[in-house]
């Protein structure tokens, strides 16, 4: 089994070490009891029901955003995918419709457009949809390491990025 995750591979537990390994982890994705608790419908996942204005169902003077809240797409009947794209969007849709409720202005719809998504597989492969097209290889990982290094807030982040983008993100 594994004892430890060290650059360059897995340390398991013989003391051996296993390099290149593929690690996958999975953190829990579902709201915290806060939001379990509270007295509102909820959508799959227990994510608290919006309607297309972000507003929690029954109170118009509530909103919620990211990944705890079950936004729809107008003319669709399921939530968005947990993702960080729907997320900053949905965050700025939801802030400027707090004010926009405290200065007295109609509320906007949220209608984000989806350009895809990436999943990294191991270094220098990746599988995803971007823009409507599957796609595997080395263009989803490069797509996906631009992205992070794009949205990233600092420069020291953006540097060590490029630097596992070089030195593992290109194998292949």
């Amino acid at each position: 089994s594994a004892e430890s995750f060290e650059d360059g591979g897995v340390r398991l537990s013989d003391g051996s070490m296993a390099p290149e390994a593929m690690v996958i982890w999975g953190a829990g994705v579902t709201p915290g009891a806060a939001v379990a608790g509270m007295e509102a419908s909820k959508a799959a996942m227990g994510r608290l029901g919006v309607d297309a204005r972000l507003r929690v169902n029954g109170n118009p003077r509530v909103f919620a955003a990211g990944d705890v809240a079950g936004a729809v797409r107008p003319g669709d009947e399921t939530p968005l995918r947990l993702s960080v794209q729907f997320s900053r969007g949905g965050g700025a849709c939801a802030a400027d419709n707090v004010l926009r409720t405290l200065q007295g202005r109609p509320v906007r719809v949220f209608d984000p457009a989806d350009p895809g998504y990436v999943i990294p597989l191991a270094p220098g492969d990746g599988a995803g949809v971007i823009l409507g097209h599957e796609l595997r290889g080395r263009v989803p990982i490069l797509l996906h390491y631009f992205m992070s290094i794009y949205r990233s807030w600092s420069w020291g982040n953006r540097w060590g990025m490029l630097r596992d983008l070089m030195s593992h993100g290109t194998k292949g």
